[in-house]
């Protein structure tokens, strides 16, 4: 017998067409109101030299971030390994939309074997990066907008930022501290039902486990202090981008932008933040008095270097940890939660 032709569900288009919809009205807002003549000179006049000295000072960053998580991993993870899953996690999320990126990095270490942790355990590290990505990108947007005498609603978004991500990570650790407890309660309150007393509640079990790294300064400090060095080389990438593209330009531009790039990115969007980064980018040079031609360049340029550099190294790291990139990719898609609740 032949066949049935296979259908696609609802759910299946639903999962795609929020986040394109996001994407596509960035994209439209964007495109409407630059000067495509600005933009293409604009474009034009960075350098190869500049380009080549961007590229170093990005890889440098991804570097940093690759230490930073191996930190927030364990002893029992090589750098080799935290690099390869870093980028494999940055190259899905250059594919799938929602950031199922972090889903296939955790995903990658998951396991008993060498090298290896239960899911929640790697997916709170994930959880712990993106904390601290937040943190500290509150504080430098907070830094910024001091020169900003006439956004104090930019100020109050940025320090909610810095006080919220203080909390979390404040009862992120006295949870850990208080694994068994936590847990104990959880196993009485939630209803008696297989899903709910297996999966969700040992989930919830390997992710407090992984918080513990909260409640080590040892670990987390140096961690900390490694993301941030890497968000001040993707400062310096782009100011000597500005070298080329703008006539002037202050010191404390590139803090802005940048920090407004990584924030608008966590918004549902399509697969590599297509639009909404450079709608963020091209709205915070708006702030500066920069005009959206230039701007858009230099967003453009940002995100060439986003996608291009992890996606080589993410296939190159999936394929040193063993993984058939389209096989794994299939499996993230899989393991992602439904529409509706649908597992």
């Amino acid at each position: 017998m032949p066949a049935e032709p296979k259908t696609v569900s609802w759910p299946a288009i639903s999962r795609w067409l929020l986040p394109l919809l996001v994407s596509l009205a960035a994209l439209l807002i964007v495109f409407q109101q630059v000067d495509l003549a600005q933009f293409s000179a604009a474009l034009q006049r960075i350098s190869a030299g500049r380009m080549l000295l961007a590229s170093g000072l990005f890889i440098a960053g991804l570097l940093l971030r690759a230490l930073s998580w191996k930190l927030m991993l364990g002893s029992a993870f090589s750098f080799g390994t935290a690099f390869a899953g870093l980028n494999a996690g940055y190259l899905l999320n250059n594919i799938l939309p929602f950031r199922l990126g972090d889903v296939g990095r955790a995903l990658l270490l998951t396991g008993d074997g060498k090298q290896q942790r239960p899911f929640g355990e790697v997916f709170a590290t994930i959880i712990t990066e993106r904390v601290l990505d937040v943190f500290i990108g509150s504080v430098f947007l907070l830094l910024s907008v001091r020169w900003l005498s006439d956004q104090p609603a930019l100020r109050t978004a940025a320090l909610a930022g810095v006080l919220l991500m203080c909390l979390v990570m404040l009862l992120a650790g006295l949870a850990a501290r208080h694994q068994q407890q936590v847990i104990d309660f959880l196993e009485r309150k939630l209803p008696a039902k297989p899903f709910w007393q297996t999966r969700v509640l040992h989930f919830l079990d390997e992710t407090l486990t992984g918080f513990h790294f909260f409640t080590q300064p040892a670990r987390w400090i140096p961690a900390a202090l490694l993301l941030i060095f890497s968000w001040g080389f993707s400062m310096v990438q782009l100011g000597v981008l500005q070298q080329d593209v703008l006539s002037s330009s202050s010191w404390f531009w590139p803090m802005l932008v940048v920090s407004a790039g990584a924030f608008i990115n966590a918004l549902p969007s399509a697969p590599a933040g297509m639009g909404v980064f450079e709608a963020a980018v091209v709205g915070a040079y708006a702030l500066l008095g920069v005009a959206n031609g230039p701007a858009l360049a230099l967003g453009l340029a940002l995100h060439a270097f986003q996608f291009i550099i992890p996606s080589l190294f993410g296939t190159v790291g999936l394929v040193a940890l063993n993984k058939n990139p389209g096989q794994f990719l299939s499996k993230v898609w899989n393991r992602a939660p439904k529409p509706g609740g649908s597992q």
